[in-house]
Parts: structure tokens; sequence; C-alpha cells
């Protein structure tokens, strides 16, 4: 019945028996479907669960192995970390050793060639002062030998200029003679001839 027309009893037909009961059947087979989908889903949620507790022990073995080794990598970063710390120290110290060696050697080394640089400057030296010495000593002989040459030259020269001189006044002495000499035979030319020209005429010549 309709809730409206339930107020009003009103005579109705009677529903059919065998749809009533196919509907009752078709309900009811569709809650045993949802039962029995009910049941498979419990199941799977079962499974699941059981999934999960399977994923959360692994996960715990992998926690537990990751912790596992966690340690071991830290054990052995530390083993590793102590002995590289102690390799740096010990080769530290050989290097420092090596330095500290190279350094003594170097400075001896140089304190060395220093001395022999000195010793060598200082021969040197001497030998420059000795050889300017001589060399000095040289220069001021020559100088008094060449002053020395200078003077006699220069009274060579002197001398020279008075010959020089006395020779100019005997060319000037030859000089006046031959005009001397010039004048007089100009004078007695003539009786020279007379004189050669009756040699001549007497075959005295």
């Amino acid at each position: 019945m309709r809730g409206s027309e339930a107020r009003v009893p009103i005579l109705e037909d009677q529903p059919d028996e065998s749809a009533m009961e196919a509907r009752i059947a078709r309900i009811e087979s569709d809650v045993a479907h949802i039962q029995q989908s009910l049941a498979t889903v419990q199941v799977d949620v079962s499974k699941l669960r059981d999934g999960l507790t399977a994923a959360n022990d692994a996960i715990a073995k992998v926690n537990n192995a990751v912790t596992a080794l966690d340690g071991k990598v830290s054990s052995a970063i530390a083993a590793l970390d102590g002995k590289f710390s102690s390799a740096i120290a010990a080769l530290d110290g050989k290097v420092s050793s090596a330095i500290a060696a190279l350094d003594g050697k170097v400075s001896s080394a140089i304190a060395a060639l220093d001395g022999k640089f000195s010793s060598a400057i200082t021969a040197l030296d001497g030998k420059f002062s000795s050889a300017i010495t001589a060399l000095d000593g040289k220069v001021n002989t020559l100088a008094a030998a060449v002053n020395t040459r200078a003077d006699a030259t220069d009274k060579r020269i002197d001398t020279l200029a008075k010959r020089f001189d006395a020779l100019d006044k005997v060319v000037d002495d030859i000089k006046v003679m031959q005009r001397a000499m010039l004048w007089i035979l100009a004078g007695i030319g003539p009786f020279i001839m007379v004189a050669i020209t009756v040699a001549k005429a007497f075959h005295w010549l």
C-alpha cells in the first residue's frame, strides 16, 4: 500500500505471491552475493593484513640490517679514520724530519759556500790590489821614462833649433859671399877674357 492511502482503507487486489517470492529470492540472492563479497573482502583484508605484517617484518629486518650495516660502516670508518690519522701523523713526522735535515744541509752548504765565496773574494781582492799596485808602479815608471825622454827630446829640439839658426846664419853668409864674388867677377870679367885670348894666341892654353 501507498503511505498516503493508508488513512483511507480501501480494498485492493492482493499481490501476486509468485512475483513476491521472485523478488524475495532475488533479494536473498543479492544478500548472499553481498555476504560472499564481504567474505571475499574479509579474506582479502586478512591477506592484506598478513602482507602488511610480512612487509613490517621485512622492513624491521631491513632496519635491523641497515642498523647493523651502519654500525659496521661506522666502525670501519672510525678504524679507517684512526689508521688515516696515524698514517698522516707518521708522514707528517717523517716530512718534518726530512725538512729539518734538508734545512740543516742547505744551511751548512750555504755557510760553506759563503765561506768559500768570501775567501775567493778576499783572495781576488788581494790579487787585484797587488795587480793595481804593480800596474800603478809600471805606469809611474813609464810616466817617468816618458817624461825623461820628453825632456831629452826637448833638449834635442832646442839643440837642433840652435843648429838650424847657426845654419841659417851660415847660409846668409854664403849668400853674401856669392853676391860679392858675382860683383867681383862682373868687374874683372873683361880682363879675364883678354887674358884667355892672349893665352890662346901664344898657345898657352
